[in-house]
């Protein structure tokens, strides 16, 4: 038995089963044999919540344990709540049972690393400014100072609670002067290794305030350029004001994260008050007024327009980095308004200008806007392959908001490929880390396309609870758009439900029918994805209740705002809902010619899982004329949509050889009653 390891070798007699070793580990103690403990010393226990905290604090060491418990005898359970190394017993333990025995050298490195919670020997060489730390910790460890090894990291090393401070207490009271100057090398060495919330920490106990705020602005650039907004707001927001906007930085880094993240009123103060600010190095005026475009953007969305002047103005600002964030933003503006092709030339260009300042986020989020570009503008098959390779080059960096941005736009495309499951397993992981910094189409996008697997998995309740929380979120701004895509796929999963009562209830509630009578969709306008999406919802209703020629022309006048503004992606999908149409009123050649030429200017693979599911009944007419010859189409195209197809549901259209469900066993069944209805005036119009 001995407090120091042997100088011979261990391991032969372990591999041979002749050594049984009882280490620090085996030791420790449990709450049952501290009340053991405690009687055999005739005292009375603590209740277990606080043998729960002391065993925490002295991690089973027994000697540790007895001097608390001899504390709790005199002061009550109260002295665990007080309990650390600075209690007498343990003073005397440790300064006289350790350190006195310790050549001056081992006394100096013990009580100069105490400052860092664990640490290896690279990282003690960098803040001692020694060359010798591997050989001082090997040394250490063989004589169990309360030095330990941290499980699962090779390599690295941390103290006892209670001896950790014990030592620091020591640090302060012998070379107190030596404290910041620790800290200070242990910030930058941390700061140089990537651990910027540690760097902060030691920055912070140097007590210089003008150290902290040099490494609070790398950090936050750092941050900026992963797009972790809470983590700039989490360090900033404690700062008095008037030091946040004395230093055009950490204003500049503030303002935009409480954009991104929503916290709209915050950043309007910060911008007010940034007006005021006369003192040297404040924000200039070319930055104020990106960050004023900035808000307004993200507040307003596609209520804000932005002109030349103004977009003249950001891209030629001479602040650090501002030219690449405006750059993004641009593109954002320009895709939000349907020009795809600026949104295009802006998307590119602060890619490249965004990957070589290391803004990681803002680059994810250029490649974003533009897979969403081609997606738009019917360029699926770049889309797809764009998608699943900047997921692949996130795959190092999981959960990250680059990756999250990543992970997102595959989630999407898999879905329209029909690959169901992964797109299904991929959404899971990432609603959990879908947070306020992402940007909102991320978190529509995985809500939105989550719900409508769920539903179709006839999971409904979740379904329906992941639209209440995503309504929530977007009650944060002016987001109509948004919120014109949850009011359609609330339609859409109330017809899959046959729900026409949900149905009436939601065009109630958003005013579909008043809409459509006060004239928004008699005529055409410029591109409006609001305007859009609430007109497919109302067509979508419309056709539930057999109003087949209003629908049609709400339709109509939506494809031809859509073919202006080169809307390809949307335009398909309405196509696909005037085809339907057609069939519903029983004038199949006219639907079957629709078809054709919906496939001939568009190509197959522009009808995917996401326009089956918006134009509810395609997929069947689809294969039925694929079926008779009418529409041959690729065997690759059928295999990847078999599924879709040999899902059993009641068929919304008419078939070659029944009308309708024959019998009807379900008189709400409105889809095949539909179809029943627009038969009979078909054959009556004949007649």
């Amino acid at each position: 038995a001995s407090r120091v390891h042997p100088d011979f070798s261990l391991s032969r007699l372990k591999l041979a089963d002749r050594l049984l070793l009882i280490d620090s580990h085996d030791l420790r103690l449990t709450s049952g044999q501290v009340h053991e403990l405690a009687r055999g010393m005739g005292l009375s226990a603590p209740d277990e919540e606080h043998i729960s905290q002391l065993l925490q604090q002295t991690e089973g060491w027994m000697a540790g344990v007895k001097i608390a418990l001899l504390a709790c005898s005199r002061a009550g359970s109260n002295a665990i709540d007080a309990f650390s190394g600075s209690q007498p017993e343990l003073v005397d333990y440790f300064a006289h049972a350790v350190l006195r025995e310790l050549p001056e050298d081992q006394r100096d490195f013990l009580m100069c690393t105490a400052v860092m919670d664990h640490f290896d020997a690279a990282l003690c060489d960098t803040v001692l400014n020694r060359d010798d730390s591997a050989r001082v910790i090997d040394r250490l460890t063989t004589q169990s100072l309360f030095l330990q090894p941290i499980d699962h990291i090779p390599g690295w090393y941390r103290y006892h609670p209670l001896f950790q401070d014990f030592l620091r207490n020591r640090m302060s009271t012998e070379y107190p002067d030596r404290l910041p100057r620790l800290h200070e090398a242990a910030a930058e060495a941390w700061l140089q290794r990537g651990e910027d919330e540690i760097a902060l920490s030691h920055a912070e106990k140097t007590r210089r305030p003008e150290f902290f705020l040099e490494i609070l602005r790398k950090t936050c650039q750092r941050w900026s350029h992963k797009g972790d907004c809470s983590s700039i707001i989490r360090w900033l927001d404690p700062l008095a004001d008037e030091v946040i906007l004395a230093d055009r930085d950490l204003s500049v880094s503030l303002i935009s994260a409480l954009i991104l993240s929503r916290r709209f009123n915050q950043a309007r103060y910060y911008l007010d008050a940034s007006e005021k600010i006369t003192e040297d190095n404040p924000i200039d005026d070319s930055t104020r007024v990106f960050l004023e475009l900035m808000l307004q953007l993200f507040q307003h969305d596609t209520d804000f327009r932005l002109n030349a002047d103004q977009a003249m103005m950001i891209s030629s600002s001479q602040h650090h980095d501002i030219r690449a964030f405006a750059l993004a933003m641009l593109a954002y503006h320009y895709l939000l308004h349907g020009d795809f092709s600026n949104a295009l030339h802006y998307a590119e260009q602060g890619k490249v200008i965004l990957e070589q300042l290391g803004y990681d986020f803002l680059s994810s989020y250029a490649d974003l806007i533009l897979i969403l570009c081609d997606r738009n503008t019917g360029r699926m098959l770049q889309a797809m392959q764009n998608a699943e390779h900047n997921f692949r080059q996130q795959q190092h960096c999981p959960y990250t908001p680059p990756w999250i941005n990543a992970a997102t736009a595959a989630a999407v495309v898999r879905y329209e490929q029909n690959r169901t499951q992964e797109a299904l397993s991929l959404l899971e992981e990432l609603v959990p880390v879908v947070n306020s910094s992402c940007a909102t189409e991320i978190i529509v996008y995985t809500y939105l396309t989550l719900s409508r697997l769920l539903s179709l998995r006839n999971e409904r309740t979740r379904a329906s609870r992941l639209l209440s929380q995503l309504s929530r979120i977007l009650q944060m701004g002016n987001y109509d758009r948004f919120v014109s895509q949850v009011v359609h796929e609330e339609l859409l999963q109330s017809w899959a439900c046959k729900d026409i009562d949900a149905m009436d209830r939601l065009a109630e509630t958003h005013q579909l029918e008043i809409r459509l009578n006060n004239g928004t969709w008699r005529r055409t306008r410029p591109y409006d994805e609001a305007w859009e999406r609430y007109g497919l919802a109302t067509a979508l209703w419309l056709t539930a209740h057999q109003r087949h020629e209003e629908a049609e022309h709400t339709l109509e006048v939506i494809l031809g705002a859509l073919k202006r503004s080169g809307a390809h992606y949307r335009a398909v999908v309405i196509e696909a809902n005037l085809v339907l149409i057609r069939h519903l009123m029983g004038d199949d050649n006219v639907a079957l010619h629709r078809l054709k030429r919906l496939i001939e200017q568009y190509s197959i693979i522009c009808i995917n899982r996401t326009v089956f599911d918006e134009a509810p009944g395609l997929d069947r007419f689809l294969k039925r004329c694929h079926d008779v010859g009418n529409l041959p189409l690729p065997q690759v195209y059928v295999d990847m949509f078999r599924e879709c197809w040999m899902t059993k549901r009641c068929r919304p259209w008419k078939s070659a050889r029944t009308r309708h469900c024959s019998p009807p066993r379900n008189r709400k069944c409105w889809p095949c009653s539909a179809a029943a209805s627009a038969t009979t005036r078909s054959a009556t119009a004949s007649a």
